[in-house]
């Protein structure tokens, strides 16, 4: 019968070496306390709430680019299927920057 701390976890019962404490949960419960949006924006320095706050505008700025650029391009224009490069662009920050140097053709001449 699983007691205790294996009936939370109960793969860790064949690893005793590997064990939490007996009041795991209790003991987890007593020291995380949810932390609101704004209790973790006013805890940051003013510093790096600028830097958040630039880093940020970057990413919307590139995301719109990209997707803007994705739908005014002819399919032509795009190395691989607009659709794929459609969801690559929503993967912060890598997928614009991705679409934008790799994923357009230059027109030809």
């Amino acid at each position: 019968m699983l007691t205790g701390i294996d009936t939370v976890v109960p793969n860790l019962r064949h690893c005793p070496w590997r064990r939490p404490p007996p009041d795991y949960p209790q003991n987890m419960a007593a020291k995380k306390r949810d932390v609101t949006v704004r209790e973790w924006w006013n805890g940051l320095s003013p510093a790096r709430q600028r830097a958040t706050a630039a880093l940020a505008a970057v990413e919307v700025i590139l995301t719109t680019v990209a997707l803007i650029d994705l739908a005014r391009r002819p399919s032509a224009q795009v190395r691989g299927p607009k659709a794929a490069w459609i969801l690559a662009a929503t993967v912060q920050p890598f997928g614009p920057i991705a679409y934008l140097t790799l994923g357009r053709r230059t027109a030809s001449a």
